[in-house]
């Protein structure tokens, strides 16, 4: 084998060092053979080594209640943001339709969750031309929300839009920038026909949603959430945090028609069948190009 000439020492002018340098250029060979076998292996890229992280817990033991209980704990929610960080899957479109939803208040003082907390199920997101960004509804107790007691009557409300994006400046040093977030911007949320939510959420506590998806029980994609506290640009609909290293909430959403079955056989079981929702077919408010390029220059 030809000695590399990067490595070649000429020694015929140095008759005494002969073996010394004709060893030295053998080690030097060695050496640079063993550089070119370590550069042509791949790289392990960043996903690939956070999947080796042990988050001290399995996906088997993910849905949508456990990971609410264990954001009643500081213990669960290390476990909840290590999920987050390292567990996320790549997203290559947005979720469509209902998911079911549960939900933890961080602060324990948020006007929001006074109004939304038990009487909020989740979240409707709209099928788009555009995979990587649409618009959806919330899942809310209306008479809760108007002060009424009684029959609860759960109606699509409180709108946003949503957004595949990358390097999301609230999660520098939370999860890698090379992984898609899926966020959430309530401007100007707004429904056809109740309002109430609307006042709230534009007036006494705006809010903003990053989430992203993690393996769960039996396959499902479970999206863990984070809400902020802050105020928006009306003109450019850019959001800014009030303290961009507090959340106020963590949410959790399934989409499976089995998390939305199941949660609608728990809430009848513990409301006594004394609840009534409204059914949306989303697939009426389907986004077209022509929504979504409407959207896309503003900075969400």
């Amino acid at each position: 084998m030809s000695k590399p000439d990067i490595y070649y020492f000429r020694t015929a002018k140095h008759p005494l060092n002969l073996g010394y340098m004709k060893k030295l250029n053998q080690i030097l060979c060695v050496l640079s053979l063993f550089a070119v076998a370590c550069s042509s292996q791949p790289k392990r890229t960043t996903a690939a080594a956070d999947q080796d992280v042990d988050c001290k817990i399995t996906s088997e033991e993910i849905t949508i209640w456990e990971l609410q209980k264990l954001a009643g704990s500081s213990e669960g929610r290390e476990k909840l943001n290590c999920l987050f960080k390292y567990k996320s899957l790549n997203i290559t479109s947005l979720p469509v339709g209902y998911s079911a939803g549960t939900g933890a208040d961080v602060l324990k003082t948020s006007a929001l969750n006074h109004q939304t907390g038990e009487n909020w199920k989740g979240k409707i997101f709209f099928p788009s031309d555009d995979p990587t960004i649409s618009m959806g509804l919330n899942r809310i107790n209306k008479r809760s929300v108007l002060g009424l007691i009684g029959l609860e009557h759960y109606v699509p409300m409180a709108s946003f839009v949503t957004k595949v994006v990358y390097n999301h400046p609230l999660l520098q040093g939370h999860i890698s920038p090379e992984k898609p977030v899926v966020l959430l911007n309530y401007t100007d949320p707004v429904s056809s026909e109740h309002d109430a939510i609307e006042n709230l959420l534009n007036k006494n506590i705006k809010v903003y949603d990053l989430m992203v998806p993690v393996l769960g029980k039996d396959g499902h994609q479970v999206y863990i959430g984070k809400t902020w506290k802050g105020d928006y640009n009306k003109q450019t609909k850019l959001f800014t945090a009030e303290h961009p290293d507090q959340l106020i909430a963590w949410y959790f959403l399934d989409f499976s028609a089995d998390a939305v079955t199941e949660q609608r056989a728990i809430y009848k079981q513990k409301k006594h069948k004394n609840m009534h929702e409204d059914i949306l077919d989303y697939n009426l408010h389907r986004m077209t190009l022509d929504k979504t390029n409407a959207l896309r220059d503003y900075q969400y």
